[in-house]
């Protein structure tokens, strides 16, 4: 994977990953390790959940320009529509 976004999404991954692991050792490791531990992954947790809601929220702009816009130019015959077209 390549371009700006790349490195939202690592960072991301790499966040959900610690906090995947956190949650597992209190899990696995419970009785040595006090579940209250478990709070302190909220904060990066829902930060990352905020941004990924951000990202998701964007009015669909990153669908609109990989997928392009359907456009129909319509006129008499001979207008020249295509002219118009093409100085724009």
């Amino acid at each position: 994977m390549s371009g700006h976004l790349r490195q939202y999404y690592e960072t991301w991954r790499e966040q959900v990953k610690s906090c995947l692991a956190f949650a597992e050792a209190v899990i696995d490791f419970g009785e040595d390790v006090d579940e209250s531990a478990l709070l302190e992954i909220l904060p990066t947790a829902a930060q990352v959940l905020a941004e990924m809601k951000t990202h998701l929220e964007d009015g669909r702009r990153g669908e609109i320009v990989r997928s392009g816009v359907k456009l129909a130019i319509i006129g008499p015959p001979n207008a020249g529509e295509c002219n118009d077209l093409a100085d724009t």
